[in-house]
């Protein structure tokens, strides 16, 4: 069965708890992340992936070098055997780049939040403010 590239909240909803469901929350920064995150959810760090930086600080790619994006994944628990719901606060901007950039290296198994963070809240579904500590996952 192939993933879907984007969840409802429902579907979400549902699912949390499964260990076969990653949900990694890509808001942007660790004081969105506090004041609240769906029950679950491993904060990403401020979007690392979206650039990569020369030693003068000059951009070089749009995308982080392999070895680097494999060392996010491994922070974040990503597996290849998991389904990862990504969310965050921008209406899917961050979570379908995160998605593409996983897709750039081979992860299909990456689904955004439809609605993301601002649905969920919207809806009444449960929140949480302790942040969660990622079980190490697979390099990719």
């Amino acid at each position: 069965m192939s993933t879907p590239p984007v969840v409802t909240t429902a579907w979400l909803d549902d699912h949390r708890g499964d260990p076969g469901v990653l949900l990694i929350d890509n808001s942007g920064t660790p004081e969105a992340y506090l004041r609240g995150h769906i029950p679950g959810a491993v904060a990403a760090p401020c979007h690392p992936y979206l650039k990569h930086f020369d030693a003068r600080g000059e951009k070089t790619q749009h995308v982080m070098e392999p070895t680097a994006f494999g060392r996010l994944c491994h922070e974040l628990g990503l597996r290849r055997d998991r389904h990862v719901v990504v969310c965050d606060d921008r209406h899917g901007l961050y979570g379908a780049r995160f998605r593409a950039v996983c897709r750039h290296y081979g992860l299909t198994n990456v689904s955004v939040l439809d609605g993301g963070w601002n649905a969920w809240v919207a809806e009444g579904r449960p929140v949480a403010t302790r942040p969660v500590a990622p079980t190490p996952g697979t390099d990719v």
